[in-house]
């Protein structure tokens, strides 16, 4: 089962991983704070890392708690949600389908600024 919802929130899921893919691919190995620096780690004992961004404090544990890897397994479940809402529109009642849906809408919510974002997705009148 696909709707405008669901189409949306894949659409942004795609968008999230073409671009944690290019990052990884510039900037590869795991994030991580180095002063003011977001530096990458490979596991190359001779390699010491690249600086990707400069940030302090708050912003640079903010940078490296959002680092491609975890997008990336952000998306992974996000598409299990989708496929998990595909799968109960086939088999279980309204009301189950409403609960995952009603999930979903709430995972869309984090791109609430995105000009094909509705608002009438942020309160479901189907929800209990």
């Amino acid at each position: 089962m696909s709707d405008d919802l669901t189409e949306f929130y894949g659409a942004r899921l795609d968008e999230d991983e073409a671009l944690a893919l290019a990052v990884q691919a510039a900037a590869p190995g795991t994030w991580r704070a180095a002063g003011e620096d977001i530096l990458t780690a490979n596991p190359d004992p001779y390699w010491n890392g690249v600086c990707v961004a400069n940030a302090s404090g708050e912003e640079a544990a903010h940078i490296v708690r959002h680092d491609p890897a975890r997008v990336l397994r952000d998306v992974a479940a996000g598409r299990k949600l989708l496929r998990l809402h595909a799968e109960v529109a086939e088999v279980a009642d309204e009301a189950a389908v409403r609960i995952v849906r009603g999930i979903i809408a709430d995972q869309a919510a984090s791109w609430s600024d995105h000009l094909g974002y509705r608002l009438a997705w942020a309160v479901d009148p189907g929800m209990p």
